[in-house]
């Protein structure tokens, strides 16, 4: 079970390297979620690196830093969120994603963009249909229920996942699926590429794809709960692996007529 850290924090927003964003907000350091292949514990305080899924620092003052910085901004993207999940399940409890996004409304001048694994976004809708200036995105690595509880072991159902999209796409806001990354061997197949691709022309949802990050921390993780490890990295670190699976997809793009590109970070790079 995860521990709970109240901290308070010197600034709310953080400048983005991300694609067409200008900030990353984070409510959380820490994500519950426990997904194996994520590489934001790369990047974290010592203290949580080692811990990610089990001690989670909770930033109890950045809704209100949020407003007097964006008080100073003439116009952003920001992304909610770049190194956890907005709406892992302490949000539930601590409604801190929530509150943020109030304050966010009162912006006109600001576009939002979310990304999530959590069914919890929906308790949102009143808030989020009200943007002027709003999109969502979902992580959908693959579409196998069982694979899936050894990727992101506490995240939302799969089924569930796909009703945000039905959800918010139904009454108009903009959604995406990111589907990342693809680990060889497991998330690369055809069949899994076709039904993700097919998921986001149901949903008019524009597809994002990117292929696994081998940092230090996730080869330490895929070593723990995969099987064929050696022949993972291998792959991952092929160029024509990657040309090859990314041909596959933008052929299942063009057939479903989904827009779609390569990457968060590096738009048009394949």
């Amino acid at each position: 079970m995860a521990k709970y850290e109240f901290i308070r924090v010197k600034k709310a927003l953080s400048v983005s390297r991300l694609y067409d964003v200008d900030y990353s907000l984070n409510p959380y350091i820490g994500c519950e979620h426990g997904c194996i292949y994520c590489y934001a514990p790369q990047y974290s305080p010592n203290k949580v690196r080692d811990k990610w899924s089990e001690r989670i620092l909770i930033k109890k003052n950045i809704h209100e830093l949020l407003g007097r910085e964006l008080a100073k901004i003439e116009r952003a993207t920001i992304y909610l969120s770049s190194i956890t999940d907005p709406y892992q399940p302490i949000e539930n409890k601590v409604k801190l994603t929530r509150r943020c996004l109030e304050v966010l409304l009162n912006f006109k001048n600001i576009h939002v963009s979310i990304q999530t694994k959590s069914s919890l976004i929906l308790r949102d809708l009143n808030l989020i249909r009200n943007f002027d200036k709003i999109d969502v995105g979902v992580t959908l690595t693959c579409l196998n229920d069982e694979l899936v509880k050894t990727l992101e072991p506490k995240a939302s159902k799969l089924c569930d996942r796909i009703l945000i999209l039905e959800k918010l796409s139904g009454i108009g806001i903009e959604t995406w699926i990111f589907m990342g990354p693809i680990i060889p061997l497991y998330t690369d197949s055809e069949d899994n590429i076709a039904s993700i691709v097919e998921v986001a022309s149901r949903t008019s949802s524009t597809l994002i794809y990117d292929k696994l990050r081998l940092k230090p921390l996730v080869v330490k993780r895929l070593q723990e709960h995969l099987n064929d490890v050696s022949k993972i990295l291998k792959l991952a670190k092929d160029d024509a692996y990657w040309s090859r699976i990314f041909k596959i997809i933008r052929k299942y793009c063009e057939k479903y007529h989904v827009k779609c590109t390569y990457s968060l970070t590096s738009y048009g790079k394949f």
